[in-house]
């Protein structure tokens, strides 16, 4: 995977069920930063690239 490639992270959180959260980020540790924060308020993340491959899900983003 290139630098350039961007990875999309998807996530929900419990205060705002049913909405899915989607936000491009540079790489896995990006990703965890950015959930970095509210991990105990994520109901599921998931890392994806630009293909639609899974690189990550919730047990290795929080």
């Amino acid at each position: 995977m290139s630098q350039s490639t961007l990875l999309i992270l998807t996530y929900e959180l419990k205060d705002d069920p049913g909405i899915e959260h989607e936000v491009e980020v540079a790489d896995l540790g990006t990703a965890v930063a950015r959930l970095g924060g509210c991990t105990d308020m994520i109901v599921w993340a998931d890392l994806i690239d630009s293909n639609g491959i899974l690189i990550a899900e919730t047990s290795d983003l929080i």
